[in-house]
């Protein structure tokens, strides 16, 4: 693995962000959907074909298509194609070349894999390997194990979870770096280093202005301490006081975070737990991170009952204000956004039909949609329109993950076998996307996580 100084913003981990590298990717066109074959290019690429329409340009360079066909791109992306219908219509037209992002060449969209090889255990070899969101194409892969991997959809950094093993015990330590990816050099860089961390309960870590904070292991399975870092300067790291020991009634489910308005340093994490009896509460426990080393811990906050032997899930809905609670019913799914300053409520949608437990949600931000795994399906709902959409994947679909540059969810699959599922989501509905292959011994074991910038333009 090569390991210089570069300088990679940390915000590139969970979806597309602002991370513009790419030097070899015009020449990919790929199908993202069944339908019409790829239109033609007018002076840039070519408009993708089918439900997808059109590729917007952003002010990043590419963006995601959309099921209309794709809006006008901004001045410094490129025009938008008009784009075929969605049941396969004709391809739509290219549009115009998008401009060089930050980094001197087009953005492009990308995941992060910690996973492994494929080899049977215990002759697996741990991975990190960056995946093109565009083909599946990999750019780069290093043997490592990481634990956890965060996105910093601000300032273009991931960071991650770094030890001995990926799925590290309670008296494991782990180091945690901010690194940044060179998508045209393709590969990572190490800003800065913490070392000497708890290792984490799971592969989740939450991102908010200049601080990450991620669940660690205790000596108790149910129990979790807090871990929060500061990463104002990328460079040097560190530790924001002790990690926090607050007392749980039940075992965390999550984490999500908001970040504060504007620049102002910290944000809100909002720590879930499933508390069930005679039925299921559940309930938020809200820690306020600010500047320096505040750290606010604050009252637990009931947000909803739900029935006996259901368990729910927790998204983050907007950037800074909003999480979203997938709520499993009786006999239906129903999806409700809470406002993090007081979790007021605000709306509820119906999801649909789900099994019993809710794995993972995700916000497809350029759809204004949640998407959530359970059972053998992927499910969607908007948040705009009235319209809901399912999936059947035939595996355990409990994680799912959102690329906006190509609008696809990514629901990666360890078993008897091991695939990534791409399907491709427009406002609710999710259809399989063809033309994107990932590599045949890379299994997504432990984290896969979307390069999404903050500063990416939806069309």
């Amino acid at each position: 693995m090569q390991i210089e100084p570069l300088r990679l913003l940390l915000a590139c981990s969970a979806v597309v962000a602002g991370c513009s590298v790419v030097n070899a990717f015009d020449d990919v066109k790929p199908e993202v959907a069944a339908g019409g074959s790829a239109g033609s290019s007018s002076g840039g690429s070519a408009g993708s074909a089918g439900s997808m329409g059109g590729s917007a340009g952003s002010s990043s360079g590419g963006s995601a298509g959309s099921s209309s066909g794709g809006s006008a791109g901004s001045s410094s992306g490129g025009s938008a194609g008009t784009g075929g219908s969605s049941s396969g219509g004709s391809a739509g037209t290219g549009g115009s070349a998008g401009s060089a992002g930050s980094g001197g060449t087009p953005d492009h969209g990308i995941i992060v894999v910690a996973g492994t090889d494929g080899a049977t255990p215990p002759g697996q070899t741990d991975l990190l390997a960056v995946l093109s969101t565009v083909d599946g194409s990999e750019l780069s892969r290093d043997t490592e194990s990481i634990s956890a991997v965060g996105y910093d959809a601000k300032r273009d950094l991931w960071i991650v979870l770094k030890g001995d093993s990926q799925t590290p015990g309670f008296n494991d330590k782990v180091s945690l770096e901010v690194r940044e990816y060179d998508i045209a050099a393709k590969q990572f860089s190490v800003r800065g280093t913490v070392a000497d961390l708890p290792a984490p309960r799971s592969a989740n870590m939450s991102v908010i202005n200049g601080r990450v904070a991620y669940l660690g292991l205790t000596a108790s399975p149910a129990g979790a301490q807090v871990v929060i870092v500061n990463t104002d300067n990328p460079d040097s790291p560190a530790l924001v006081g002790m990690p926090l020991q607050p007392t749980f009634e039940a075992a965390p489910i999550g984490m999500v975070g908001n970040r504060a308005i504007g620049n102002a340093p910290g944000g809100k994490l909002t720590i879930g737990m499933n508390v069930c009896a005679t039925d299921c509460l559940l309930k938020v426990l809200p820690i306020q991170v600010g500047s320096g080393t505040t750290v606010n811990v604050q009252s637990v906050v009931e947000l909803a009952t739900l029935p006996l032997a259901r368990t729910p899930a927790l998204a983050r809905h907007t950037e800074r204000t909003e999480i979203a609670a997938v709520l499993p019913q009786q006999t239906t799914t129903v999806v409700r956004t809470y406002g993090v300053s007081t979790y007021s409520f605000d709306k509820e949608v119906p999801l649909g039909t789900t099994g019993p437990a809710i794995g993972q949600a995700v916000y497809a931000r350029c759809e204004n949609a949640i998407v959530a795994g359970s059972g053998g399906k992927i499910h969607a709902t908007s948040l705009t329109i009235a319209q809901t959409g399912e999936r059947t994947i035939g595996t355990n679909a409990s994680r799912v993950t959102y690329d906006p540059y190509t609008a696809t969810v990514f629901v990666p699959f360890v078993g008897a076998g091991f695939d990534f599922f791409p399907q491709l989501i427009s406002d609710a509905t999710l259809t399989g996307r063809n033309g994107w292959t990932a590599p045949s011994d890379l299994s997504p074991t432990r984290a896969v996580v979307a390069r999404a910038p903050e500063s990416l333009s939806c069309p």
